[in-house]
């Protein structure tokens, strides 16, 4: 309380409690107020590059034909080898080699070895192969870029110009690009009687 006796208000904006509803959502960009360049990359492919790439494509699936592919059950619950667990698989693999004899019976050591030496030489094919995926990837990506800015240029033109030139459906078709969805009202709490 001050000594006039009327308390102090402190001036500092309360932050909204987590899961509020009144916490400000960010707002979408119009088209004007986006930074637009179309200059990100230039590349030109022609048939016959994409050809080569699809053929050697093709040779790669068919030279790992006998890879297998991993269902989302087992990419969650799998033991997975890391950088980390290589050095302790190593060398239990190593005391396995050297003391066969205390190993259990259903343990399968030339499986194991198999396993191993498939793991080592994948390592360089995985990385290659990983890197030349995302430099393709990074590529599409920075051509529709291009494309989604060149397209958002030509949007914010026909919405200053194109007034009266017949073209008012196809800018209404464009515009919904940028319409807000409907917020999903929120259910009622309800609250169950006494005793259940």
């Amino acid at each position: 309380m001050s000594p006039s006796g009327v308390g102090h208000r402190c001036p500092c904006r309360v932050a909204p409690e987590r899961g509020s509803n009144n916490q400000t959502k960010p707002k979408q960009k119009e088209p004007n107020e986006m930074k637009l360049n179309t200059d990100r990359i230039d590349i030109s492919q022609t048939a016959e590059q994409a050809a080569a790439i699809t053929t050697a494509v093709n040779t790669l699936e068919a030279a790992l034909g006998a890879m297998e592919g991993a269902t989302p059950k087992e990419r969650r619950e799998l033991v997975k080898l890391g950088p980390k667990s290589r050095e302790f698989a190593e060398l239990a693999l190593t005391v396995a080699r050297d003391n066969p004899a205390l190993l259990p019976a259903g343990l399968d050591l030339p499986g194991l070895e198999r396993d191993a030496a498939l793991y080592i030489q994948l390592q360089p094919t995985r990385v290659r192969i990983e890197g030349l995926l995302t430099r393709v990837s990074d590529t599409g990506m920075f051509a529709g870029s291009d494309w989604m800015y060149g397209a958002l240029t030509i949007y914010r033109s026909l919405r200053a110009h194109g007034e009266g030139s017949g073209l008012d459906t196809v800018i209404q078709d464009l515009a919904r690009r940028f319409r807000k969805l409907p917020t999903a009202p929120t259910p009622p709490v309800v609250t169950p009687p006494p005793g259940v």
